[in-house]
């Protein structure tokens, strides 16, 4: 059994796998929305509807999109940490249970930052197609997520399993005389 500190992922590398996981969900938006798209909505977030607007142009969109995103997927991952360590420490080794906790967590992303936040200042999000951008929120960002953090907590409890093992014992070295 492991106990909880052994499976529980540290804070900064929460930030860094919620990075990661907004890496693969930009490029899943891409693939499906355009990069146009998803620059000019992720920019929108700092700017309001200036940051989808055509004065503004693509690299400081680019800019400001990429910061927006930056920012969101450090504290999105961070916020996952919490539930991360809310579970049972074998829950958190277990890719089923945290690919599952993953994609409703970006489901719960989705709705709270589209279905809430969107329809108090960000309309033109509404506009998207939502069951698509439900599924890229489950499938592209949460998913990946929760896998990431199941096989960080496998890697630490793996390698504080190894540090806390006692020391094998070392091979007899043999000597000139053939005795020990």
């Amino acid at each position: 059994m492991h106990d909880d500190e052994t499976t529980r992922v540290p804070s900064l590398l929460a930030v860094g796998l919620g990075e990661v996981a907004g890496l693969v969900f930009v490029v899943g938006q891409c693939v499906v929305l355009g990069p146009v798209l998803v620059t000019r909505l992720n920019a929108s977030i700092l700017l309001g509807d200036y940051g989808i607007s055509p004065d503004l142009n693509l690299w400081g969109a680019a800019t400001m999109g990429a910061l927006a995103h930056v920012v969101l997927a450090g504290l999105f991952g961070g916020l996952f940490a919490a539930l991360h360590r809310s579970m049972v420490p074998r829950a958190r080794l277990r890719l089923d249970v945290q690919a599952a906790t993953g994609a409703v967590y970006g489901l719960a992303l989705w709705f709270v930052n589209v279905q809430l936040v969107g329809r108090a200042g960000y309309e033109w999000f509404l506009e998207l197609p939502q069951a698509l951008m439900a599924a890229l929120h489950a499938l592209t960002f949460g998913l990946p997520l929760g896998l990431f953090f199941a096989f960080a907590a496998r890697g630490r409890a793996r390698r504080l399993a190894e540090r806390r093992a006692p020391a094998a014992p070392r091979p007899a070295t043999p000597t000139l005389s053939g005795r020990r």
